[in-house]
């Protein structure tokens, strides 16, 4: 019990003086000084620990890569002598093995080993944290510590353990296991500026530490590209490298470090290498890819002011060509030509980041260009949807597969035919009602799979016959092929034949006479075009290019048979959906475009072609088509804290004679790029980011005077794009950690980048792309220890050489208030002496009773009577009947008296 105000203890002396001096008080009185003492012990406000419960000892045990084992091995023995230590019968050791994820181990049901998948990063503070949240969870409410056994190189910062842990009273222990002693050498830190602006010289500096003293070959490499190397050796066990590099086109780049050692002996190559990424900040510019040289829009948007990017290949295009982008312009460029992580990127760019899309009509574009259903379809404020008015074009489509001994390949997701076979059904999937289909299975000669029937009506049934086609063996006999497809769909009544030839570009056989027959297929208007496997520089590729050529249809070399499937959706849409309008044909303005201009320009009256899509339910539409569709030419529409822009008809050369000399063109096409750019960034907001090994930290600072209203009614929203070829999207919650701070922290994957978005309301922050390197788990920093030190002096805890005291309790229990109590005691006492008080039978009192009692005692024997006299007045002494009870019982008890002295003396 502890006293938290002593001092009352001083009114002790003054009441035993009082008690003294003023007898009349009855202070000496038992229950008058149970009462008063009491009443001061109260009054120092005692405290008391109640008790002690048994304890529950967690140990987290690192079974990362970085550990080599070793921890691994100890672990019995270890979890034996910490056994031997248990101070009460009730204690437990509960053991949680843990790498980049936490297992509790059951001790009934046996180990539940981690996967050596996950293995690959230490998470110490997710482990701990793992922990606590059982232990508090826990209803018997015992008390818990942490033995935390690792190599002390955690992948993730520790710091924000400490608040919680203090909270529930959970002490961290750690006991440092280093790994095997081995020869090794890594790249500690490759420091560059985040943003830089364009050709302004910067530093890149590169870190080697390690115990290797061969010498070391260091590589720089830029967008995978080697810009420098350097030969190098450790001194005292590191060094220190600088480059110098000037950036001029904005978008991010690429930096990776990469450490070779000249001697064999590097035990951990996973440490070898570091990434970091530089943003080039060009300003908002717009990135048009465009068939047209030169572009005429991207002439009229430069007069604005504005920076634009031409790009005619779009093939190489990644997500981070949109760093420091603000509007993308697809003018006429087709599907197929552009990168297919480029396009996945797109959604992200416009949703999240505040990014701007449009896209312009011709015959490469939209439906016929191969973007229905495809990644950006969704964004776009027309829809490429089949409806019965297509059935003017409806298509007659014959696939010729080959099935060759190359085709048995074994490849991720099965073999190569069967990715070939999902293509052919994904193909199905994108035909309509109007629309035929066959199949043909080709090695030396062709084999009818399917026969030209209607492909929504027997869908289930092709689907069937498609997947049960298997590779034989044998070669493919390309001519037969295309022979026997074009004799199966060229008496077809549909308005469009078109012929897809799947085949190894390395192992195409029998071209026979191709030329002549492929001059007959265009003459009766099919067309053709293949899908090789492989890429242009296999032994057959200039062949099949000159069939797709002499087809006028497409060529896709396919190195990665997984992307099979998606190739054959492409090419499908491109055909099935060409809803290209080749007439000249009038116009309707609706007004709608003073909603994002200050005033109604004077519209063309006629297009010379267009693209035939919907209105989207959300979209508006300035510009209609006054023909039997009633279809958008100027349509546009936010989409989430972007906007996005459909203009059916072309902008440059081919049906655009009429667009190009309207006098308004320029005046148009610099309305919808003002739109599209958006407002500036907000004013009284910022954004941090940073990694820490596999961590990433954001934080957004705002003026609180300005937002604080604003985040009170909708809060700001974190979205995060994961990876680069098919990004997942990922929303992330905030912590406001004080005023004017908002805080997040994300764990990301190795190597993979990352693209972030900050909502706020219809603007939007962008940021990235970012990188956890690859070898985190492998940097060996001496930070990650000081933090575990930090974290077991702040909450109590210490280093466990020794394990003897590792069941220590923490008092978990608050102590309780004992005044309470005292004080209802008191009032119990002062009842009862009021109470004694009002009977009279309070006359006893510390000091004075015992000559009290002897004084009473003499003076009742003086008046008692002699025996000889109480025996005369029993015989001659009647009691009255008027005397009282007291006075008989009196009597009577004097006869009694006399009466037992009687016997006595008998």
């Amino acid at each position: 019990m502890s006293l938290m105000s002593p001092e009352w203890l001083l009114l002790v002396p003054v009441f035993l003086l009082l008690g003294w001096w003023r007898r009349e008080l009855g202070l000496f009185r038992p229950l008058r000084l149970a009462c008063w003492v009491l009443l001061v012990l109260a009054m120092t406000r005692p405290m008391t620990q109640l008790g002690r419960s048994p304890m529950d000892l967690w140990l987290l045990a690192d079974l990362s890569s970085s550990t080599g084992g070793v921890i691994e091995a100890e672990l019995p023995e270890l979890e034996g002598l910490i056994e031997d230590e248990k101070k009460m019968g009730g204690d437990r050791l509960r053991v949680v093995h843990y790498a980049a994820e936490a297992v509790e181990i059951d001790p009934v049901a046996g180990d539940a080993r981690l996967d050596e998948s996950d293995r690959h990063l230490t998470r110490t503070s997710l482990a701990v944290q793992s922990a606590a949240a059982r232990a508090q969870g826990d209803d018997e409410g015992r008390p818990a510590r942490v033995l935390v056994v690792t190599d002390g190189y955690s992948t993730e910062p520790l710091a924000g353990l400490v608040p919680s842990l203090q909270r529930a009273n959970i002490p961290v222990d750690y006991r440092i296991v280093p790994p095997p002693s081995a020869v090794d050498v890594r790249v500690e830190r490759l420091a560059t500026p985040s943003r830089v602006q364009p050709g302004e010289p910067f530093l890149v500096e590169a870190e080697l530490a390690g115990n290797m003293n061969g010498p070391l070959k260091l590589q720089l490499l830029r967008d995978g590209v080697e810009v420098a190397v350097r030969d190098v050796r450790l001194r005292n066990g590191s060094a220190k490298l600088q480059f110098t590099d000037r950036l001029r086109a904005g978008r991010a780049y690429l930096y990776e470090a990469k450490v070779v050692p000249q001697e064999a002996g590097d035990a951990y190559a996973g440490n070898n290498e570091a990434q970091s990424f530089v943003e080039v900040d060009a300003g908002g510019r717009i990135l048009m890819l465009t068939k047209y040289q030169p572009d005429p829009a991207a002439a009229a948007l430069r007069k604005l002011g504005l920076e634009v990017e031409e790009v005619a290949d779009g093939s190489n295009l990644t997500a981070r060509h949109l760093t420091g982008v603000s509007v993308v312009v697809i003018n006429n460029v087709p599907a197929w030509e552009v990168s297919g992580a480029f396009l996945s990127a797109l959604p992200f760019f416009v949703e999240s980041q505040g990014g701007g899309l449009m896209m312009a009509g011709g015959r490469q574009s939209f439906a016929a260009g191969g973007y229905a259903a495809s990644p950006i379809d969704e964004l776009l404020p027309v829809s490429m949807e089949l409806r019965s008015e297509h059935r003017k074009l409806a298509v007659a489509l014959c696939i010729v597969m080959d099935r060759s001994g190359s085709m048995s390949a074994a490849v991720a997701g099965g073999t190569k035919m069967d990715l070939a076979n999902s293509g052919a059904a994904n193909a199905l999937n994108h035909l309509g009602g109007t629309d035929a289909m066959a199949v043909f299975a080709v090695d030396s000669s062709p084999h009818t799979m399917v026969k030209l029937q209607p492909a929504v009506q027997n869908r289930d049934a092709i689907t069937k016959a498609i997947r049960r086609i298997r590779s034989t063996g044998g070669g493919i006999f390309v001519y037969s092929g295309l022979k026997a497809g074009w004799n199966e769909i060229k008496r077809a009544p549909h308005a469009q034949k078109h012929v897809i030839l799947f085949s190894d570009a390395a192992d195409s056989e029998e071209p026979g006479d191709y030329k002549e027959l492929l001059a007959e297929m265009r003459a009766e208007g099919a067309t053709v075009s293949v899908i090789a496997l492989g890429n242009k520089g296999d032994a057959d590729a200039a062949f099949l290019e000159d069939i797709a050529q002499r087809g006028d249809g497409r060529i896709f070399f396919v190195e990665d048979a997984g992307a099979l499937p998606d190739v054959f959706s492409q090419e499908t849409v491109a055909v099935a959906r060409a809803a290209f309008v080749r007439d000249p044909v009038p116009t309707r303005a609706t007004g709608s475009l003073r909603e994002i201009a200050s005033g109604t320009p004077d519209w063309l009256d006629q297009v010379d072609g267009y693209n035939l899509s919907y209105l989207r339910p959300w979209a508006r539409q300035a510009l209609v088509s006054v023909d039997e569709f009633q279809a958008p030419l100027v349509a546009f529409g936010p989409r989430g804290t972007g906007r996005c822009a459909a203009v059916s008809m072309p902008l440059g050369a081919e049906y655009a004679g009429a667009t190009l000399g309207w006098e308004g063109y320029e005046d148009f096409v610099q309305t919808l790029g003002r739109w599209l750019v958006g407002s500036d960034v907000p004013r009284g907001v910022a954004l941090r980011s940073r990694i820490d090994g596999s961590v990433m930290t954001v934080d957004l600072l705002y003026d609180d005077a300005l937002w604080s209203e604003r985040f009170a009614k909708d809060p700001p929203k974190l979205s995060l794009a994961m990876g680069a070829e098919s990004p997942q999207t990922r929303q992330v919650v905030w912590e406001r950690i004080e005023p004017g701070r908002y805080r997040a922290r994300v764990d990301l994957v190795q190597g993979e980048m990352v693209r972030g978005g900050i909502s706020l309301g219809d603007q939007a922050l962008a940021f990235g792309p970012l990188v956890a390197s690859s070898g985190a788990e492998w940097r060996f920093s001496p930070v990650m220890l000081d933090e575990l030190r930090q974290v077991a002096a702040a909450t109590g805890g210490e280093e466990r050489l020794d394990l003897a005291g590792v069941w220590e309790r923490p008092f978990v229990k608050p102590p309780r208030p004992l005044m309470p109590v005292l004080l209802a005691l008191v009032l119990v006492l002062v009842l009862a002496d009021a109470l004694m008080t009002r009977i009279g039978a309070n006359r006893v009192s510390f000091g004075g009773g015992r000559r009290k009692k002897a004084a009473a005692k003499r003076a009742q024997q003086a008046n008692q009577p002699t025996i000889s006299e109480v025996a005369k007045m029993d015989e001659s002494t009647s009691i009255p009947a008027g005397v009282g009870s007291r006075e008989r019982s009196g009597v009577g008890s004097q006869r009694s008296r006399f009466e037992r002295a009687k016997k006595g003396r008998r």
